[in-house]
C-alpha cells in the first residue's frame, strides 16, 4: 500500500535511521524501504514537507564535561 511507503519514509526520514530499521519493522529487504524514500520523498518536497539538515547537531561526551 502506498500509505505504508509513506509512513516508512516518514520513520526513515524523521529518526535519520537507516533503511535496515524501518525494513525490519515492516519484514522487507532495505531496498524496499530505499525505493519507497526515493518515490516519496520528491512528493513530500512538493507539498512542502521536505526534510530538512537539523540545525542542532549532538556534542560528543568530552565536549559536555564542565570545566
Amino acid at each position: 500500500m502506498f500509505t505504508d511507503r509513506i509512513i516508512a519514509t516518514l520513520i526513515a526520514l524523521r529518526f535519520q535511521l537507516l533503511h535496515t530499521a524501518p525494513a525490519v519493522l515492516y519484514g522487507v529487504d532495505r531496498s524496499t524501504i530505499a525505493r519507497a524514500v526515493h518515490e516519496v520523498r520528491p512528493l513530500l518536497a512538493a507539498r512542502g514537507r521536505c526534510a530538512r539538515t537539523p540545525d542542532l547537531w549532538l556534542r560528543t561526551c568530552p565536549a559536555r564535561r564542565p570545566r
